[in-house]
């Protein structure tokens, strides 16, 4: 038996692909997927969810997948909500943005084996910079489309690969 928040999600599931997710799965989340979603945290959730609708997929996801699309959702989504015992930091949205950019992008290098030296780090630094003063600079009351900030955000991927900065060292040895 599921508990109530994993057949909560289970619903918005349902109402989101229907037949589709009761044929594949059944009526209640299976033992892997509840156990999975008691470990996520009710942002991500949300979030997920929220890009799950927004991407018009047409089938279910997979348990990995839905779990990226929780996991992951936050990177590009319009809105953020900061939560949690901590204060909130003193910076601004788009300092706080171009941040959880910038360790996606080190994060997905690192499971590659990609490292950054110093003098790559701070090249990835200054462009992630940038993208937060572009950012800031072209929205309007604090709202940027999401669409041109990952432009924005992969025209500083390029200028970082046309420094050197991206991709990382070469992969360490195992």
């Amino acid at each position: 038996m599921s508990d109530s928040r994993s057949l909560q999600v289970w619903t918005r599931l349902v109402g989101l692909f229907g037949s589709a997710l009761l044929s594949k799965f059944g009526d209640e989340p299976p033992p892997e997927w509840a156990a999975q979603i008691a470990l996520l945290t009710d942002a991500q959730l949300r979030n997920g969810l929220d890009a799950l609708l927004k991407a018009g997929r047409a089938h279910p996801p997979s348990l990995p997948e839905f779990l990226a699309s929780c996991r992951n959702a936050r990177e590009y989504a319009d809105d953020f909500e900061l939560s949690g015992a901590l204060p909130a930091p003193k910076a601004d949205r788009w300092t706080i943005e171009a941040n959880h950019h910038l360790l996606a992008h080190v994060l997905r290098e690192g499971t590659r084996r990609n490292y950054f030296d110093r003098e790559q780090t701070l090249v990835l630094v200054k462009l992630k910079d940038a993208w937060a003063d572009d950012c800031r600079a072209d929205a309007i009351d604090g709202v940027f489309d999401v669409a041109l900030q990952r432009q924005y955000w992969d025209d500083c991927m390029q200028r970082a690969r046309d420094m050197g900065a991206v991709g990382g060292c070469a992969a360490m040895a195992a």
